[in-house]
């Protein structure tokens, strides 16, 4: 199997768009076809728009969102009821599919929220926006970093300062 050449499709509606891609340049889909000459079999190409992945590591997405949920998780426990980080944020991600978060059809034929390993980083703002909205609408406090990294309490977007003086001896 030689392939030569630019992949053009002409799309049969008018008003479609056609698709131009010279595939032999880019290395991971050479990859691609020199693995299914050697080895046939079936080859899967996704054509999808291009997305920001979700941001990783301090000060990213994806600890921000853990870390308040984390936080949502202590205040909304009581000593009959304890909630786990982990449930926290699937909530989360189920109130933001109605601001249009991804979801897929799970084995039991319901549509569930993906991962958040799978989203880009502006359907991850999704469920940042509905953390924000609950925790202001519940009155539950949120962290807020200075241009220090130190964290600070916040209330519906207003600083909670402890009152308690400390005096340096």
């Amino acid at each position: 199997m030689v392939i030569l050449g630019n992949v053009f499709y002409k799309p049969p509606v008018r008003g479609r768009i056609g698709i131009s891609f010279d595939y032999l340049q880019d290395p991971q889909v050479r990859k691609a076809l020199d693995e299914l000459h050697e080895k046939p079999g079936m080859l899967r190409i996704e054509i999808r728009k291009a997305t920001k992945p979700i941001t990783r590591g301090a000060r990213s997405q994806m600890n921000w969102i853990h870390g308040e949920c984390s936080a949502i998780a202590d205040q909304l426990s009581d000593e009959n009821t304890m909630y786990t980080t982990e449930e926290i944020k699937a909530a989360m991600k189920r109130m933001a599919v109605e601001r249009g978060f991804p979801t897929k059809m799970s084995a039991d034929a319901t549509e569930q929220p993906l991962s958040l390993k799978e989203v880009s980083s502006i359907e991850a703002g999704m469920v940042i926006d509905t953390i924000l909205d609950f925790a202001y609408n519940h009155k539950l406090y949120l962290y807020e970093y200075d241009e220090k990294g130190k964290a600070h309490k916040t209330v519906q977007g207003k600083a909670v300062y402890d009152t308690r003086r400390t005096y340096d001896k």
